[in-house]
């Protein structure tokens, strides 16, 4: 019984980070078509820039919390 609790909140993390990763780049698609280049350029700056701040701030405890 526990196995397939365990299994089904597994798939739920799995496919919630897959939603997550999809709804991002359908905004993207959203923004470099209605706002054009140069906002498109900026978000991917600002993006890439908070990715990179929160790799170095993160370091895996929301994985680590969720198991």
């Amino acid at each position: 019984m526990t196995n397939i609790l365990s299994a089904r909140k597994s798939i739920v993390i799995f496919l919630s980070g897959w939603l997550t990763y999809a709804l991002s780049a359908l905004s993207m698609l959203l923004v470099a078509r209605f706002m054009g280049p140069a906002v498109l350029g900026r978000l991917g700056y600002a993006s890439g820039l908070v990715g990179v701040l929160l790799m170095f701030t993160n370091m895996g405890l929301t994985f680590a919390h969720t198991k």
